[in-house]
């Protein structure tokens, strides 16, 4: 999978439910804090004045910014590890007759991997149904 469809995914993702990790939102908001510091105390020592706005556009800008990246980071490490256990599971399965997909039409990993893994476990179970020879 290339990165624009991680990303496209994500987008997709994103939109519809509209839910984000708590990891993603703790890490960017320690993330923000520690630059917020970090550049308050050099405009600190530029000015020796504190200023507050200074404080308050760090840690907006810092935050925005780690999120966006730690977020794709993130998915981008899932997508990786469903890839994976995608082609673990196709390396379980029997050899079968290939069906074929329209190349420009993208599946959804998350999707094709609980579809593979439903497929496995109802083999395996009418392995274990059948009744020994």
């Amino acid at each position: 999978m290339s990165f624009y469809s991680h990303f496209r995914y994500a987008e997709i993702a994103m939109m519809k439910t509209l839910k984000t990790p708590i990891l993603t939102l703790v890490l960017s908001a320690i993330s923000a804090v520690i630059q917020t510091i970090l550049v308050s105390y050099i405009s600190y020592k530029i000015n020796n004045s504190f200023d507050l706005a200074v404080c308050l556009l760090s840690f907006f800008i810092s935050f925005i910014v780690s999120f966006f990246i730690i977020y794709f980071l993130y998915s981008n490490i899932i997508f990786e590890k469903i890839d994976k256990l995608y082609v673990l599971v196709k390396e379980q399965q029997p050899k079968e007759i290939p069906n074929t997909e329209f190349q420009l039409d993208e599946v959804d990993s998350l999707d094709r991997l609980e579809e593979e893994i439903k497929k496995l476990a109802h083999e395996r179970q009418k392995e274990l149904n059948k009744p020994a020879t």
